[in-house]
């Protein structure tokens, strides 16, 4: 697997691809250069160098069953309560929503009001993981753009963010 760019001089566009088995799927494309660099380097740091979650937090989140108020009490002293919402809808976090009595959805709800699916129709603990998994993702996305955007010195819209923060969390 890897992540090439190529640049269409004519039409002045950046287009991102991730290759697989030589097959080409497109990630994004970019009129504003600058911004395509950023999301080209957004895109490889995702792939390439991210930090992964700890299987013991993933061990303990597992092992609660269907306890809210544990999941709660883990997802908290592991990725902060800044990323994620347990059955109640929240922007700019990871949210899981009951579809029925064993059943959720887990989602990323957008700055911009969007709802991202992540995983339908999934059992606990199994999405208690996956919250924690993406929750972990998106602490990691916010600390990586603090530093970017303080070297750097950048002024991005609200919907860059958001874009970029999709492309770092592949959704």
């Amino acid at each position: 697997m890897s992540i090439k760019c190529k640049t269409d001089i004519v039409n002045k566009k950046m287009r991102l691809y991730e290759v697989q088995r030589n097959k080409e799927f497109l990630i994004g494309q970019y009129a504003d250069s600058e911004f395509g660099q950023l999301a080209f380097y957004i895109v490889v740091y995702s792939y390439f160098n991210q930090d992964k979650p700890s299987n013991s937090v993933r061990k303990m989140l597992r092992n609660i069953g269907e306890d809210v108020n544990k999941a709660n009490k883990i997802l908290e002293d592991h990725i902060g309560k800044n990323y994620f919402s347990l059955y109640r809808k929240e922007i700019g976090k990871i949210n899981i929503d009951k579809i029925n009595d064993d059943r959720c959805d887990v989602f990323y709800l957008s700055l911009e009001n969007n709802i991202i699916p992540i995983v339908l129709n999934k059992r606990l603990p199994s999405a208690f993981v996956i919250i924690y998994n993406y929750g972990f993702y998106l602490k990691q996305f916010d600390s990586l753009m603090k530093k970017i955007i303080s070297h750097y010195n950048l002024k991005l819209k609200k919907e860059e963010t958001e874009e970029l923060k999709r492309l770092y969390l592949k959704k």
